[in-house]
């Protein structure tokens, strides 16, 4: 079973190379894509064997994204049986009591697509120290919390289109108890205020703040302090729940307003799920191991099995270039109408794909 991962990343040093290391060992770095947003601070040069696509840096709407990777998507399921998208901190994970592999768990369970139970994993100030990239992380945090804004469809054998954030899509969805998505913003503090002071600073589209998408990227440091410390070693044993069974608020969502739900202690099985980075690119010149597709001309995306239908993406309308250098050529031509078409026709894809 050929299974992909791609993720959209603008300058994630930290979070970038966990991505590739978890989903690297469970697919293989050459079925991992990175959407570079316009990265400049070298997060993106070594990459191993993933690809790298380079789009134009400009002001961040999330409906643009969401159907940026709508069609990014689409054409991966031309060549791949499943496909898997998340942010770079988002971290799906099958319950490895159950299958021994992500990879497994698709293959058996996944017919259509899958939806996770939400987890937020969360620093306990007085009693954790700061993350060690180079360790596994869950190994250094005790907790999470149920979350309903990343009970999110990310696996999935099927077209499908997500609204902007990818809470949802456009069928209908069932949480799979035995699939978790560890959601990693919040398992540091340093961390997560200085990837604030970055997403405070990116130019958001008029259209992101009336409709207050990702609004928690623009928060004060002052409110976030408030989100990430509400918990401390003497109170969190108030929403504390025996084992890891979330049946409960899963039987809430999605009948009510997105809500967090009990905290749970993480087992033993799941402390060694997502690796540290210590050795991240072997010390290999970016040079000699990165697939950067905006360069490369387009007779290497063959040799480096890259899906010939990506190419597509600069088909979809008579507007597009019809003899694309690259993939990523194509790509980013694609990325460019969508930001002059904000009522761009996704039906048009359906079609064009069908």
């Amino acid at each position: 079973m050929k299974i992909a991962a791609f993720t959209m990343t603008y300058n994630e040093p930290i979070f970038l190379p966990i991505w590739i290391a978890y989903y690297g060992r469970e697919f293989g770095e050459e079925n991992l894509f990175i959407i570079d947003h316009g990265s400049d601070d070298g997060s993106t040069e070594d990459i191993g064997n993933a690809h790298r696509i380079v789009i134009s840096r400009d002001e961040l709407d999330e409906g643009r994204r969401a159907k940026y990777v709508i069609l990014f998507h689409e054409a991966l399921l031309q060549e791949y049986d499943a496909v898997v998208f998340s942010d770079t901190d988002e971290y799906l994970i099958a319950d490895p009591r159950k299958f021994g592999s992500l990879k497994e768990f698709i293959q058996e369970r996944c017919t259509s697509f899958s939806q996770a139970i939400g987890l937020e994993v969360l620093h306990i100030l007085d009693k954790e120290a700061r993350i060690d990239v180079s360790r596994p992380i869950l190994a250094q945090r005790s907790f999470v919390r149920f979350n309903t804004l990343y009970c999110k469809p990310l696996i999935t054998r099927v077209p499908l289109i997500w609204g902007a954030g990818f809470h949802s899509c456009d069928l209908p969805s069932t949480i799979d108890p035995d699939l978790f998505l560890f959601h990693l913003k919040r398992m540091d503090r340093d961390i997560a205020l200085a990837r604030l002071a970055q997403t405070r600073s990116i130019s958001w589209s008029k259209n992101a703040r009336k409709r207050k998408h990702s609004y928690q990227n623009r928060f004060s440091d002052d409110v976030m302090l408030q989100e990430l410390s509400p918990f401390r070693a003497d109170n969190v044993g108030a929403l504390l729940i025996d084992g890891f069974d979330f049946t409960s608020d899963c039987a809430r969502y999605p009948k009510f307003a997105p809500f967090e739900g009990a905290i749970a202690a993480i087992p033993e099985a799941f402390r060694d799920a997502i690796p540290g980075v210590s050795g991240f690119g072997d010390g290999r010149p970016a040079a000699s191991i990165a697939r950067d597709l905006s360069t490369e001309p387009g007779g290497r995306q063959n040799d480096a099995g890259i899906p010939r239908l990506l190419a597509e993406l600069a088909r979809l309308d008579h507007r597009g270039v019809r003899h694309a250098g690259s993939v990523g050529t194509a790509l980013a031509q694609a990325w460019n109408r969508i930001k002059r078409s904000g009522s761009y026709r996704l039906r048009k894809l359906r079609s064009r794909f069908g």
